[in-house]
């Protein structure tokens, strides 16, 4: 095994969903991110429980800005049912999503 294998775990992504796109003057993030989640949980195909969630590694810009809500990873895990697991928001401007998978 190489020195980067040593440093490396197996993670899987086995599903995804997002949320419509438009302006949603009704709706904030934490809606959206449900809106998301919900459509993740059909997306998958069998064998799969939200018991299994082990951590959540949430992407955002500017919630904390436009939102006045800087928690918006514990507030998304809370809607999911996997609290107490660790929960945390990545912001990195547009590239904030990619940053969030690599951390996971």
């Amino acid at each position: 095994m190489n020195e980067m294998g040593k440093l490396m775990r197996e993670v899987a992504m086995i599903g995804a969903g997002m949320s419509k796109f438009g302006a949603f003057p009704d709706k904030n993030s934490r809606d959206l991110w449900g809106e998301a989640f919900i459509n993740c949980l059909a997306s998958i195909d069998k064998n799969f429980e939200i018991k299994d969630i082990e951590a959540l590694y949430l992407g955002n810009y500017s919630s904390d800005l436009f939102e006045s809500q800087g928690h918006l990873a514990p507030m998304c895990a809370e809607l999911a049912g996997i609290t107490p697991k660790p929960a945390s928001r990545t912001e990195d401007a547009c590239a904030s999503s990619g940053i969030a998978i690599r951390e996971g």
